[in-house]
């Protein structure tokens, strides 16, 4: 078995980050998020703030896909 991941490195003024895509199943991929601040610590906010924006960006999408929200990443109220 081949083993998929895709790495995505990204360094900012006082952090890096390093994202791993993992699929895992159909339309399952796993998203682990690696924040560093200074080369001295982990960032955990930062971390935690990423994994939360991209849950939103893909809910927001998978709403609008189904006709559901309002395009602006908040679901409309009916």
């Amino acid at each position: 078995m081949v083993e998929e991941r895709v790495t995505l490195h990204a360094k900012g003024v006082d952090r890096t980050v390093r994202i791993d895509l993992q699929p895992i199943a159909g339309a399952m991929t796993q998203m682990r998020v690696f924040v560093r601040k200074n080369t001295l610590g982990k960032d955990l906010a930062t971390a935690s703030e990423l994994v939360a924006q991209t849950e939103l960006a893909l809910t927001s999408q998978g709403d609008a896909r189904a006709g559901r929200g309002n395009g602006n990443g908040r679901q409309s109220r009916r």
